[in-house]
């Protein structure tokens, strides 16, 4: 699941260049950190929990 994390990680570099050039406002970098941290608890946290159950019961 390492792909996820480097997805995530373009993601944040991506909004940080944003962030940099004024594109985006406080508010909306607040709002768009907030559904980051939900997604990657939705799509990387979970999947990552059950990848190292899997592996431990695996191994």
């Amino acid at each position: 699941m390492k792909w996820i994390s480097y997805i995530f990680l373009i993601i944040m570099v991506v909004l940080a260049v944003f962030t940099f050039n004024g594109t985006y406002s406080v508010e909306s970098m607040k709002n768009v950190s907030i559904w980051l941290t939900v997604l990657y608890f939705i799509f990387g946290g979970i999947p990552t929990i059950y990848g190292y159950r899997l592996e431990n019961e695996n191994a």
